[in-house]
């Protein structure tokens, strides 16, 4: 008979917490952190719209009821000032030469204007322009030459001098004047009046509209304006027309009326 013997065996395990200790790298550490961080804060946005939008469920937003109206003022007066367009253009092959040319003609015509009492603050150059000039021929460029433009506007108050400005700055040099109009120079007054006309028509429209609807006018949510003054059409003279025209005495030119006009639009509240 074959006898078995026990022997006991003993396995020895090493102490995990002291022989075998892994410490993961501080940078992994702090991306996880702030990972939970970013997501635990977008989930409480999440709730936070949740329960905000839970709290409308079955609800109305309160809705404003508008009426829009308009309304326009006109103000009439009579112009107390003349703004005049003088124009001196000059050609020629050499650009220095041309430069030269138109100078000497523009000179000529701001001195003379200087001499009937106009002040300098009233002489503005508004444009001076040089640029090559060229024809095209069979599709073909043709070199022509330069041109030489310079505009100056000037205001005046004196409007019994405007005929003979018109009819003596041709003849200084000038090519024409292509603009002429009247305006006021000070319209603030005249601005705010044409305003509150504007405004009272406005008013009375959405008085009478309410009426009709059976409403109440709550208060006014927003206004804008649009104003400006009116000017007739302007005078156009090319010097070929002034030249052409065999004038016995300088042209009467009226100054006419000049309005004022203000266009305004009210949006009220009613209920």
């Amino acid at each position: 008979m074959l006898k078995v013997l026990s022997v006991p065996i003993t396995i020895i395990l090493p102490n995990m917490s002291n022989d075998l200790h892994i410490q993961p790298p501080k940078i992994i550490v702090t991306t996880a952190a702030i990972f939970l961080v970013v997501f635990a804060a977008f989930g409480v946005i999440k709730l936070f719209n949740e329960i905000k939008r839970g709290e409308f469920i079955g609800q109305e937003f309160d809705r404003v009821n508008t009426i829009v109206v308009s309304g326009e003022g006109r103000v009439e007066a009579k112009p107390d000032i003349a703004l005049l367009v003088i124009d001196v253009l000059s050609k020629g092959v050499r650009i220095d030469s041309v430069q030269d040319e138109n100078t000497r003609k523009m000179n000529a015509v701001i001195s003379y204007i200087k001499e009937q009492g106009i002040a300098d603050g009233d002489i503005q150059t508004t444009s001076y322009t040089t640029r090559p000039a060229y024809d095209y021929p069979d599709g073909a460029s043709r070199f022509l030459g330069y041109l030489v433009d310079q505009q100056i506007k000037i205001k005046l108050r004196d409007f019994s001098k405007i005929g003979t400005i018109l009819d003596q700055v041709v003849a200084k040099g000038a090519n024409g004047v292509p603009d002429l109009r009247f305006d006021i120079d000070e319209k603030e007054e005249l601005q705010a009046q044409a305003r509150g006309e504007a405004i009272e028509q406005a008013r009375d429209k959405a008085k009478e509209l309410a009426k009709q609807l059976g409403v109440d006018l709550v208060r006014i949510s927003s206004f804008s304006e649009n104003s400006g003054p009116y000017y007739p059409e302007p005078m156009y003279a090319r010097a070929e027309m002034m030249k052409s025209a065999s004038f016995d005495s300088a042209p009467i030119i009226e100054p006419g009326q000049t309005e004022i006009t203000s266009n305004v639009t009210i949006v009220y509240e009613i209920k």
